[in-house]
This record gives structure tokens, sequence and C-alpha cells, in this order.
């Protein structure tokens, strides 16, 4: 397992300890789930935090790779739109709205692979290229 794969599931434990403990306190008292759920966030944000600052050294380390230039506004597009369509559809599913949720994570996804299109295309080419030479 890699640091990201043991930092990842760590992350679903916190959550659903906060999940279950929030819920279990929330059937005595409604306002004791509060301050639970806070902390279990702020423990999801701190780790949270900590993996994307990881990803994003080893996403500039590849600067120094002149081919790769093209590819870090890329990533960075593709996981702008990513978070973005989750965050909304997040905030459609508490609204109740859970066809809408979907309807805007899929529409996340289609932009993203339109985005990567052209990128797939030119290394397709450059592997024909390569393997046509051979």
């Amino acid at each position: 397992m890699t640091e990201y794969t043991e930092t990842f599931f760590r992350l679903c434990g916190v959550a659903l300890l906060t999940a279950i403990a929030a819920l279990t306190v929330s059937e005595l008292s409604k306002t004791v789930g509060i301050p639970i759920r806070l902390v279990g966030k702020l423990l999801l944000y701190g780790g949270i935090f900590a993996l994307s600052a990881s990803l994003f050294s080893r996403i500039s380390a590849f600067s120094s790779w002149e081919a790769a230039e093209r590819f870090h506004g890329l990533l960075y597009r593709s996981l702008g739109i990513a978070m973005t369509a989750e965050i909304v559809a997040d905030v459609c599913r508490d609204l109740h709205e859970g066809s809408l949720a979907s309807l805007v994570e899929t529409a996340g996804k289609l932009v993203i692979l339109a985005m990567a299109l052209p990128t797939v295309e030119e290394v397709l080419r450059v592997v024909d290229g390569l393997l046509g030479s051979v």
C-alpha cells in the first residue's frame, strides 16, 4: 500500500467514526453532535490538506521535464473541476436533490474527459510514431 492509500483509509476511518459518534450522541441531544462533527471535519480537513500538499509537491517535481509543462495545467484544471463538481453535488444532496447531484457529477466527468482528449490524442500519435518506426 502506498502512503496515499494508507492516508485515504485513515481519513475514511475518521469520517466513519465521526458519523457514528455524532449519530449516537445526537439520539441523546441534538446539540452535542455538532462539536463531534466539527472536530471530525477539522481532522479530515487537516488530513486532506497534508495529502494535497504532498501531491502538489510531487506534481511540481515534474516541472523539470519540458514535456510535462503542458500537462500541469491539465492536471490542475481537472482537479479543480472534479472538486467543484463534488462540492456542488454534495450541496445538491444535502438539499435532497440526488438526481441533480448525479447530473453535476456526470457533467464534471465529461468536461474532464473532453479536456483530456487532446492530450490522449497527442500521446497516441507519439506512440504510433514510435511503433511505426520499429
